[in-house]
């Protein structure tokens, strides 16, 4: 069974490696993912688990950000009983991976499992009204504008050369089309409107402002897994508005971005 799923995920791995702007170092990428696998493999504790995610983790730190590496990331920190940073990477696998219903149900476990969960909707609207919000991930809601928006040029330019205005006409609704997609990239990665999303790590004192001095935010301590939109930062603390609760700052060493 462990075969399988480290099949599974190699063959995952290289399908992000593939879709990523780059195969330079593609044989030192896939000895690193291997053998943080290995690591999960065989961890046993919640100590063990916490090195493989620290393993998935320098992979991160070399810029290679996918859907494989950001999974098996939110499974070694949901061993390791670290909900916060297991939630924010499961999301982040979703954005990659939004129809594999692996990462749906392991993130849908590590909210229920996070002792400071808390009722929060990061589903943009659009996904109520857009049809392939959900559906398409990034990768390919970035081909799907580029190829309407393209198509829709060259039906204008067709248009001009054999002087049909059906032609032209027809671009319209492609343009459209490509207009709704990159709005609805943009919603759905939130990062490209300066729009974040965090969780608490582990147990601590939200703060009405920058500093210890300030009085507490809330009536209790914020719990690990505990969910909110950033809407400020310093060196050390984190502004954020936690839904259905109020704004407050917590420190930067408590929060997973």
């Amino acid at each position: 069974m462990n075969m399988i799923v480290r099949v599974f995920c190699l063959c995952l791995f290289w399908l992000m490696n593939l879709c990523g702007l780059s195969l330079a170092g593609a044989d030192e990428r896939e000895r690193d993912f291997l053998k943080a696998l290995d690591i999960f493999d065989n961890s046993k504790t919640p100590e063990d688990f916490h090195a493989a995610a620290k393993a998935f983790e320098s992979l991160l730190e070399d810029g290679y950000d996918n859907g494989a590496v950001n999974y098996n990331l939110g499974n070694a920190y949901f061993r390791a009983n670290e909900f916060g940073k297991a939630i924010v990477h499961f999301r982040r696998a979703k954005r990659y991976l939004p129809r594999d219903p692996f990462v749906q149900a392991n993130l849908q476990q590590a909210i229920a499992a996070a002792p400071g969960k808390m009722l929060v909707n990061h589903a943009p609207w659009t996904e109520r009204f857009l049809f392939w919000s959900g559906w398409l991930s990034v990768l390919e809601k970035c081909v799907a504008m580029t190829v309407l928006f393209g198509a829709a040029c060259l039906l204008v330019v067709c248009g001009c050369v054999f002087k049909n205005s059906k032609l032209t006409w027809l671009a319209l609704p492609a343009a459209i089309l490509s207009l709704a997609v990159g709005g609805d990239l943009a919603l759905g990665s939130p990062e490209l409107l300066g729009v974040r999303h965090a969780a608490i790590t582990r147990e601590t004192v939200a703060r009405k402002g920058a500093a210890e001095s300030y009085e507490s935010a809330f009536d209790k301590p914020l719990l690990d897994g505990a969910e909110f939109t950033i809407l400020s930062e310093t060196n050390n603390w984190t502004f954020g508005n936690f839904e259905g609760v109020g704004t407050g700052w917590v420190r930067n060493e408590f929060v997973a971005k």
